[in-house]
């Protein structure tokens, strides 16, 4: 295990976070319509996003997304599974630059990020955001006073989770949710690629979870599981499959594999898909959902 104090040498060369948000398309054409009749409509049927007068028959082209397996999943967690909220207030612990944030704030939230990298909390800065650098426990945030905390990739880097899990209850509202994605320690895809797994990338993730793992640490911290499931992870299977192909993972995530790769990375994840439904603890990625 990485010496706590030397962490940040991990992070010195790190690609970490995109300047540009991938969520808000400022493209035209089929992208924009896209945008506009698919993807927003299919967060406002399925988690209330848009107000409560927005009518039945505007949300329907979003039950499109329901068909495509995949696509709901990246829109899920876009959103990470948060339904609407009045005057909801929601902390993003490990924010990056933002990306995450300036959606919801998009969608009605008011928003709150906190992240270690002080390059990537700069950009959320200009990006009109409210976002800070440090460590969540030092910030000293009011207790009970976000109605939501989400965790995206996050809990895989801290060297003690079950502390960090404890403060975000501290600072969660009675009845408010708790949100994580993290790699997931039974995958498929760990068994399939072995050390050249995505998911592992040491040294900077420090603990990989199961399920059950991850829900235990989650009840000591004093929350009570919502849901926890396994995701299907083809970006994990792609990038898995470029690692193990021995090329380097590009900073702007812009790595291409040869067609017959790219192939075999959606063949996999067809035979995946066809694995969760017998094993459902297989998939890539651990979404596991607490409340306070």
């Amino acid at each position: 295990m990485i010496v706590e104090s030397d962490l940040y040498r991990a992070y010195s060369n790190y690609y970490t976070h995109p300047d540009q948000p991938a969520h808000a398309s400022k493209a035209g054409g089929w992208r924009a319509m896209y945008d506009r009749l698919i993807k927003h409509n299919y967060w406002a049927l399925r988690y209330g996003y848009g107000g409560p007068n927005r009518s039945i028959w505007s949300k329907l082209p979003g039950a499109l997304v329901f068909l495509m397996p995949n696509k709901s999943f990246y829109l899920d967690t876009h959103v990470m599974f948060l339904r609407a909220v009045r005057e909801g207030r929601v902390l993003d612990v490990g924010c990056g630059s933002g990306e995450r944030l300036e959606l919801l704030k998009q969608l009605g939230w008011t928003v709150k990020g906190v992240d270690l990298d002080a390059k990537a909390v700069a950009v959320a800065q200009k990006k009109g955001l409210d976002a800070e650098c440090g460590d969540l426990k030092t910030m000293a945030l009011p207790a009970e006073s976000f109605d939501a905390v989400i965790l995206s990739h996050v809990i895989e880097h801290v060297p003690q989770p079950c502390d960090l899990l404890t403060e975000c209850a501290r600072v969660l509202k009675p009845g408010g949710r708790l949100v994580m994605l993290t790699p997931n320690a039974e995958s498929f895809g760990l068994d399939y690629y072995g050390r050249c797994w995505r998911g592992l990338e040491p040294p900077r993730h420090l603990q990989i979870f199961s399920q059950s793992s991850l829900e235990q640490i989650v009840k000591k911290a004093g929350l009570k599981m919502v849901k926890g499931k396994s995701l299907l992870g083809p970006q994990v299977l792609y990038a898995s499959q470029v690692i193990k192909n021995g090329i380097s993972i590009s900073n702007n995530g812009d790595t291409r594999l040869r067609l017959t790769s790219a192939l075999w990375v959606k063949w996999l994840t067809l035979v995946e898909s066809l694995v969760l439904r017998v094993k459902p603890n297989r998939g890539e990625i651990l979404a596991v959902i607490a409340t306070k």
